[in-house]
């Protein structure tokens, strides 16, 4: 018997049910209750569970028949239903009709097909799986309009720290070396440029985004650098998402919730709880090797490295000394290795060379000392601007470069007198952005069209309902509530134990999840540290700095 059919036949019998009408039980003369005849073939409980049983999916095969069934219940049929379900039926049948004309068959054959490939045999019944389905549709959409911007959000933003991020990535050929990166001419140029620009203060980071836009990142560059919401979740670059972690745990004074590492006898806890409590963003014990490393790793960048940068970029091999004709030796590869080459959060000082602007500030606790030098580059609002050297490859699998970032909205930080969650619930409120008084994430880029705006919130959204990966499982579990409230309890045939099978099945699969998205979250940890590890080792490899007079010809 086709699975839509009993499923179909499961959904009547329910539906009688629960409105309190008596459903006669039959025996099929073995002792086995049948639950649902159709023409002249009786349909046991056990039938019914065999179907799904003897597929690869089993116990998932059971929930999505009793999810289907309990959603048809808990969900009126509605006038606005039952007119998708009729121009769904119409489109049908002009479907149909195309397809004869096209095959060259009768629309009858086709409707046949059709109603085959569906998995019904008629179209009262395809009629009756539309319904259904615009009834899921309209229930899990329900679900989330209740839910969304309220206590979906509120878990998002304590469990998995979203951060509003804008960047400016300056691609290279620099290839992934650890030491003996090479970049172009170009490369060089557009790297000091583009600090030089954040450097003079006259020009926000955004404007500086857009007008290096073909110099890396050109969709982020068009928005003015935003890059969107990054959270524990979001599949970035580790040195990207890793540089603002590093930052809010051990030196961002602003950051209102204590984010330190939390001790590995904790790591069987669920990366979300963890969060909560402030304490997962690193996820190392105190005082250990690897908390020592990521505090003691800050690359602290001397503006003068870009201006050399600038100043050496157009030399070739023919400048260089016999004996020294290589491109590692080249002053403006040895510069980026010894200085940009670094995976570490990095940040650019003032030296004794920056320009005199307030976008070179001192940054407590991130700033060596309050001398004019140790002064750090910020942006035009008094945020660090994080660097970091990041890749996936290269050439057209992938790119090379450095990433010059900031945090639009740290999860970590309070800038109104509102409660931190309270703010960010409005910072990333996706109903009521409109009349917002202040900035929020949807209404960040100055949008001219109602669709910029709700592209914004849809992706804020997607975000959201991914902090779940079985979300149908809040959405089965709130309809059975509704179910109960209304007296509409839901009972199952104990020969087959359904019900445990289903809680068993939610439960392990949630299980699985949790410890997935944390092993995961602390192995990508791992493989950057272990990046950090492997980059401090090879810094003797470096050809020196102090190099440069000797392998270029005199008089250039």
């Amino acid at each position: 018997m086709k699975k839509q059919l009993l499923l179909l036949s499961m959904i009547s019998l329910f539906t009688l049910a629960s409105c309190g009408e008596k459903v006669n039980s039959i025996d099929d003369g073995n002792g086995n209750q049948v639950i649902v005849k159709i023409g002249d073939t009786n349909y046991t409980a056990n039938d019914l569970f065999k179907e799904y049983s003897n597929t690869s999916s089993g116990a998932s095969q059971y929930f999505s028949a009793i999810y289907d069934v309990v959603i048809n219940a808990v969900q009126p049929e509605t006038m606005s239903i039952r007119k998708e379900v009729s121009q769904e039926i119409n489109k049908f049948y002009q479907d149909a009709e195309s397809s004869a004309k096209e095959n060259n068959t009768s629309t009858k054959a086709e409707i046949s097909k059709a109603l085959e490939s569906k998995g019904v045999e008629s179209v009262e019944e395809l009629e009756e799986l539309y319904l259904l389905q615009q009834k899921k549709t309209a229930y899990e959409n329900k679900f989330y309009d209740d839910n969304l911007n309220d206590s979906l959000l509120s878990e998002y933003i304590n469990y998995y720290a979203p951060y509003h991020v804008r960047h400016i990535l300056v691609k290279t050929s620099s290839g992934s070396s650890l030491y003996e990166g090479t970049i172009s001419k170009d490369d060089a140029t557009n790297l000091a440029d583009v600090v030089s620009d954040l450097a003079r203060g006259n020009q926000s980071f955004g404007t500086i985004a857009q007008a290096h836009a073909a110099n890396g990142d050109t969709e982020s560059a068009n928005t003015y650098g935003d890059v969107g919401i990054m959270s524990t979740l979001t599949s970035f670059v580790s040195e990207f998402k890793y540089s603002l972690y590093q930052y809010d745990a051990y030196y961002n004074d602003s950051a209102k919730t204590n984010v330190t590492a939390y001790n590995e006898r904790q790591a069987t806890r669920k990366v979300g709880n963890t969060l909560v409590d402030g304490t997962s963003l690193v996820p190392y014990a105190t005082g250990s090797s690897e908390e020592t490393l990521l505090k003691d790793s800050v690359n602290y960048i001397d503006y003068k490295v870009f201006t050399d940068l600038k100043k050496y970029a157009s030399y070739t091999t023919d400048n260089l000394k016999n004996g020294y004709k290589e491109e590692k030796y080249l002053p403006r590869n040895i510069i980026f290795n010894q200085h940009l080459n670094n995976h570490a959060l990095g940040v650019v000082t003032k030296g004794t060379t920056g320009p005199n602007s307030n976008r070179f500030q001192y940054v407590k606790n991130l700033s060596k000392s309050t001398s004019e030098e140790d002064k750090i580059l910020c942006d035009e609002t008094g945020r660090p601007i994080l660097v970091t050297r990041a890749g996936t490859g290269s050439g057209d699998s992938g790119y090379q470069g450095i990433h010059f970032i900031i945090a639009q909205k740290s999860p970590f930080v309070q800038t109104g007198t509102e409660d931190l969650l309270q703010e960010l619930k409005a910072y990333y409120d996706t109903e009521n952005y409109d009349k917002a008084t202040s900035t929020t994430y949807v209404k960040f880029i100055n949008s001219s069209t109602t669709k910029e705006l709700t592209d914004r919130a849809d992706k804020v959204k997607s975000n959201i309902k991914e902090i779940d990966s079985y979300m149908n499982y809040r959405i089965y579990e709130k309809a059975l509530e509704e179910l109960r409230t209304d007296g509409k309890e839901v009972k199952f045939n104990e020969s087959v134990d359904i019900a445990n099978i289903i809680t068993k099945y939610i439960d392990a699969n949630r299980t699985s999840s949790n410890y997935t998205t944390q092993k995961s979250y602390k192995d990508s940890w791992k493989a950057y540290i272990n990046l950090l590890k492997v980059q401090n080792q090879v810094e003797n490899r470096k050809v020196a700095e102090s190099m440069i007079p000797t392998v270029i010809e005199p008089n250039i």
